[in-house]
Parts: C-alpha cells; sequence; structure tokens
C-alpha cells in the first residue's frame, strides 16, 4: 500500500492491514528525528519500501551526488529491501533499483515503441520495472496500443513491483489525457494485472482519505485477489 498520513491511525491500530507500506523518499530526506522515529513506529509493524521522485536518471546533468547519498541513507536506515524511481527528467548503494514507467501525453515518435525502449533501458541499465499499471492504461488509451502486446514485450521477470491505482474519465480518448491518480474504479485498468507475474503490488491513493478504512481495506483485498488468480492462472 503507498503509505499517506491520512490513514496512519487505522495502520498503526489494525483497522487497515496492509503487507508492507510504500513510503515517499523526498518526504523522509533530511527529516528532523521525529520524523524517523514515526518512520521507526511504523516499520514496527510494516516494511517499508522508498519510493523516489527527484532522481532525474533521465537528467543530460548526471545525478545529484548529495541525493544519492541522503536516498541511500534513508534505505539503509529503513532496511529496505528495493528503493524505486521514475524513468523520467524530473529536476545507491545495495538494494535493487527499479524504474517506473510514467504516463506521457506527446508521443515524440522514434525508431523505438514505448515497450521496446524500456526494454533497452532494463537491459543496459541492469534495473528492474515498477510495473505502473494504471500509467500502462492510461498510455493505452491515450495512444491507442494494446497493453497485453506491451506486456508481453517486456521482461516480466524484471518487474519487481506493481502500482495499482484507479484510473478517471468515461472514454480516455485520445487527447484527453486520462487522470492516473483519481481513486474511481476503472476496470481495465485492474484487469490488465492479469497478465502480470505476482511480484509485491501497492495501491495508491492520493486523495479521498475520508472514506472509510474498510474502503481502503477492500482496495487491498481486490489487489491480493487479482494477482492471486493472476498467478494460479500461470501455474
Amino acid at each position: 500500500m503507498a503509505y499517506r498520513s491520512q490513514p496512519r491511525p487505522s495502520l498503526l491500530d489494525g483497522v487497515l492491514v496492509a503487507d508492507w507500506l510504500e513510503i515517499i523518499a523526498e518526504h523522509h530526506l533530511d527529516a528532523p528525528a521525529e520524523d524517523r522515529e514515526r518512520l521507526e513506529e511504523l516499520r514496527r509493524d510494516y516494511p517499508l519500501v522508498p519510493h523516489g521522485l527527484e532522481m532525474s536518471i533521465g537528467s543530460p546533468d548526471g545525478l545529484n551526488g548529495r541525493y544519492l547519498e541522503a536516498v541511500a541513507g534513508l534505505v539503509s536506515d529503513l532496511a529496505a529491501p528495493w528503493f524505486s524511481d521514475h524513468l523520467c527528467f524530473t529536476r545507491s548503494g545495495g538494494v535493487p533499483l527499479l524504474l517506473e514507467n510514467i504516463t506521457y501525453h506527446l508521443d515524440m515518435g522514434g525508431e523505438l515503441t514505448e515497450a521496446q525502449f524500456l526494454c533497452e533501458i532494463l537491459e543496459h541499465g541492469d534495473c528492474g520495472l515498477l510495473l505502473d499499471v494504471t500509467n500502462l492504461h492510461v498510455n493505452s488509451v491515450n495512444h491507442r496500443y494494446d497493453p497485453i502486446e506491451f506486456l508481453n514485450t517486456i521482461p516480466l521477470e524484471r518487474v519487481g513491483q506493481v502500482h495499482l491505482a484507479a484510473a478517471s474519465g468515461a472514454t480516455g480518448s485520445f487527447g484527453t489525457p486520462i487522470r492516473p491518480r483519481c481513486t474511481r474504479r476503472c476496470g481495465p485498468c485492474w484487469s490488465t494485472c492479469s497478465a502480470v507475474r505476482s511480484p509485491p503490488e501497492s495501491c495508491e491513493r492520493d486523495d479521498a482519505f475520508e472514506s472509510a478504512a474498510d474502503d481502503l481495506a477492500a482496495d487491498l483485498g481486490r489487489a491480493r485477489a487479482l494477482m492471486s488468480t493472476a498467478g494460479r492462472g500461470r501455474q
């Protein structure tokens, strides 16, 4: 589950139970001692996995050494099993790096498809993929390609984590990008999971926290059921 502060009491009280929590790395870099204490409180019950926003691995200016050191310190302090960030322009010490596929509104063209580009990055960088199924669904609708064909192209053995969220928009027609962080369920987004292996999955929700904890728990249960069904189907 993608951790946000709003459902924290339910997580600590056991009303809402997740298998593990994905935290935003930048929220906790160079943070005061009180913040680290709150993380330690969570870590007593849940494994914590940092997800970065600002590595900017595609930047021509190179990577920020101080930022990398801060991230490495956080990963070490949390004993995180892996660390992830986005495959994009935005402006490690010892654990697997996962790069996340992002949404894009403008197709620049070129010799490679999105899936082929990801294959090249993962192969030459020898890294893993954080597969955002919502972003895949959004791109497939906006740019008119088959998400299952996409999944058949990429090296699924490199998928180390899956992001699940619900996309909005009645039709997601080309030229009207679907907002990928809405909490309304979108069937095509979720059903795409059946074509994926069974790595750890994280349910993302960035708003509508006024919903009851059992609604969040239902999302987690649905994700577990989908991935479990997908796993049985491949046996």
